[in-house]
């Protein structure tokens, strides 16, 4: 499986409290992600507020279950992220493949966040 995740609202935090808050807020959700993650799961940062997991011979279920743990503790911060995954049950799927199924459905949980919050894209008014 691949897991990729985009956070919310970095640029805004950045532009109004800096740079460092906006460290932060990148820390906050690499601790979120390196909780969940186990001997077969595999976190790296891409850029600035993308992230992925490469996670090997766990169950769909497990890997949604880890989804929603990383959704469940961000929900405790003041952050969000946008996750897309695809899960790979055939051999002939190649990583890219996955990859682009995990950015489609990561970018999507992006513009669903988006429409159905307060917020505007790049421009978002967290409440500090």
């Amino acid at each position: 499986s691949i897991i990729q995740l985009d956070m919310d609202g970095l640029k805004y935090i950045n532009d109004n409290y800096g740079h460092q808050e906006g460290d932060k807020a990148l820390a906050t959700i690499a601790q979120a992600i390196s909780d969940v993650c186990d001997k077969d799961m595999y976190p790296y940062r891409l850029s600035g507020d993308e992230f992925l997991i490469i996670v090997n011979y766990l169950p769909k279920e497990i890997v949604e279950s880890k989804i929603e743990q990383i959704k469940s503790d961000l929900r405790k911060t003041k952050y969000s992220c946008s996750i897309g995954y695809a899960y790979r049950s055939n051999k002939n799927i190649s990583m890219e493949e996955l990859l682009k199924k995990s950015e489609q459905q990561m970018y999507k949980a992006k513009e669903e966040f988006y429409r159905n919050s307060k917020y505007e894209r790049r421009k978002t008014p967290i409440d500090w």
